[in-house]
């Protein structure tokens, strides 16, 4: 008899979102923005229903982060004078309290997932793989069971 092989299913959503590192020297201390692109994978075996997980079920989970964060500037809550000015202008902020880098930003991002998705008895992790760019990625995994 074969053994039961885990199985992966991924979920991919895309936004649009600016930020600046105001730590860094090389460019991105500058306001910009990118086209990110987000995979959230999870590794398991079926449940009763013969799924993994309801790819409707993850969606009602990532997609109101990812609504959060469209057409938003993402920054470090302290960075100031910029944070100030950006909302006497009423835009869009999602303030945090890291630099917003692809790791930092990662870390929140699969942290904000687990918390939601729970630790279901057939799901052994979760993992993300970010995109800032087309070109520079960032996968974290974190194990669920």
């Amino acid at each position: 008899m074969s053994q039961i092989q885990p199985i992966i299913i991924t979920k991919e959503y895309r936004w649009e979102m600016g930020h600046r590192l105001s730590t860094h020297t090389e460019g991105c201390q500058n306001l910009h923005g990118h086209s990110y692109r987000l995979i959230v994978a999870l590794t398991g075996t079926n449940n009763s229903n013969g799924m993994v997980f309801d790819f409707g079920d993850i969606s009602r989970i990532v997609r109101p982060i990812i609504e959060q964060l469209d057409h938003s500037t993402m920054l470090h809550q302290e960075d100031q004078p910029l944070v100030g000015y950006l909302q006497s202008l009423n835009m869009k902020l999602s303030l945090v309290p890291f630099q917003p880098t692809t790791e930092e930003l990662g870390q929140w991002l699969i942290n904000q997932i687990a918390e939601q998705i729970g630790n279901p008895a057939n799901i052994q992790e979760l993992s993300i793989t970010l995109f800032e760019t087309a070109t520079s990625t960032v996968t974290l995994s974190r194990k669920l069971s």
